[in-house]
Parts: structure tokens; C-alpha cells; sequence
């Protein structure tokens, strides 16, 4: 009777009990690329969003320009990665203060130069000096579902909050 020891078997055990082990790590590692990839599309949403803000010169009212705004941020979303879809998405916008020239701004309206000196000696006496402009601000939340097999570990949250954010004075 010969039993002699052989090390194909012994290796084919190890692949056996260690494949597992590397193919969920290598799932968990694929998984969490996929939360950094969605945080960064949602921070270049939101700063899409900011810009187009900052540089659409519109007479539009608040509402309107916050209703503009979630659908070309919702377009651009969708254009860089179709499978962020609606659901669970979250856009909110607040314009903030638009900036506008106080005063002439030709030299033939120079008589309104004198309404417009009295009318900041005025603002001044009210305000003493400070001037206050809200800032325009954009906030994309997404929940993000869990894979079933994480959410079989006890205490797993079944949803991932992500958050896109851009602010800027326009």
C-alpha cells in the first residue's frame, strides 16, 4: 500500500476554501468604487448646477430658475450615468441673492449718479457697513440600496446616504 502525499490535491483544497473568500472581496472592493464613483458624479452635478446659476443671465423668478435648474442638473445626471435614476435622488436648490450693478451705467444716465449717492447714504446709515448676500447653493442626496448580501450582515444599513454639494456668490 502506497500513500504517498500529493500536493495537486492539497492545492486544489486551498483553491477551494480561499476562492470565496477573494471573490467576495473582490465584489466589496468593486461595490465601494461604485460609492466614490456616485459621490463624485453628484459633486460634478452639483457644480453643473451652480454654474449654470452663476453664468444664465434670465429674468427668471426664484421658482422658476429652481425648477430650471433640477432639470439640468436631473439632465446631466442622466447623461453621465443613466442608472442614477429619480429614484432616491434629491435636488435641492436655493438661488440665493443674484448680484446687479447699483447706478448708471452709461454716462448719459448721469443725473441717476445723484439718486443713486443718497440712496447708498441711506443704505449705509441702515446697514452700517455690512452687506449681507446669501449664497447659491446646491444639494444632491442619494440613497444608495445596498447589495441583498450586505444587508444580511446584522446592522448593515440597507440604504448608503451620498451627498453632492456646491455653493458659490453670483
Amino acid at each position: 500500500m502506497n500513500t504517498k502525499w500529493d500536493p495537486r490535491g492539497q492545492s486544489l483544497i486551498e483553491l477551494i476554501m480561499v476562492l470565496p473568500i477573494l471573490i467576495t472581496f473582490w465584489a466589496a472592493m468593486v461595490w465601494f468604487a461604485r460609492i466614490f464613483v456616485i459621490k463624485i458624479e453628484l459633486m460634478h452635478t452639483a457644480r453643473h448646477g451652480i454654474f449654470w446659476l452663476a453664468y444664465n443671465h434670465t429674468t427668471m423668478t426664484s421658482q422658476q430658475e429652481q425648477q430650471a435648474v433640477r432639470a439640468e442638473c436631473l439632465h446631466f445626471l442622466q447623461s453621465q450615468d443613466p442608472s442614477l435614476a429619480a429614484n432616491g435622488l434629491t435636488i435641492t436648490v436655493k438661488p440665493g441673492d443674484r448680484w446687479h450693478a447699483d447706478g448708471p451705467t452709461k454716462l448719459t444716465q448721469l443725473p441717476q449718479f445723484f439718486t443713486l449717492v443718497t440712496r447708498l447714504e441711506r443704505l449705509l446709515k441702515d446697514t452700517a457697513g455690512f452687506v449681507h448676500f446669501d449664497p447659491a447653493s446646491i444639494t444632491i442626496d442619494y440613497a444608495l440600496p445596498a447589495p441583498p448580501l450586505l444587508r444580511v450582515i446584522p446592522g448593515f444599513p440597507t440604504t448608503i446616504p451620498l451627498r453632492g454639494y456646491s455653493v458659490c456668490y453670483r
